[in-house]
């Protein structure tokens, strides 16, 4: 018996490597904070308003009180869902499954066209510098998954 047998491992299973497995983690957490931002702004977004507006000063000038005031429904139900679906992806990835890396291109496709058709004069070209480096490293290990 070799020593692969005794310890139950399969000798040609691929291993994540150490970039990659940073930015899954990444994914992980940027996609989960948007699902968790996204979900109270659909319940709270009148009171933080409100607390802008009334409690902080000046809170009505600022740029977050314009921001999520401008903000529909529809965007950020649509915003939650591209968050989730991108999560899904990264959690398939980390199990090396390419399926995972389509639902991640997905989401960030739904997400610009999301960005250009609800929220118009959004500026998306910084988030789609580092997105395509996520989507690059992401693709460079499409060979180690089945």
């Amino acid at each position: 018996m070799d020593e692969n047998q005794i310890n139950n491992l399969p000798e040609d299973k691929p291993k994540k490597d150490t970039l990659f497995k940073v930015f899954l983690i990444l994914s992980f957490v940027y996609s989960g904070l948007g699902i968790l931002n996204n979900i109270i702004i659909l319940i709270w977004k009148n009171d933080i308003l409100f607390l802008l507006e009334k409690v902080i000063p000046n809170g009505a000038d600022s740029l977050e009180y314009k921001a999520l005031s401008e903000m529909t429904t529809t965007f950020v139900a649509v915003n939650a869902l591209t968050s989730a679906l991108a999560l899904v992806g990264a959690i398939f990835m980390w199990n090396l499954r390419k399926l995972g890396f389509h639902f991640f291109v997905i989401a960030q496709i739904l997400f610009y066209f999301m960005v250009l058709y609800l929220q118009p004069g959004g500026n998306i070209f910084s988030v789609l510098i580092i997105t395509i480096v996520f989507i690059y490293i992401y693709a460079s290990n499409l060979k180690k998954m089945s």
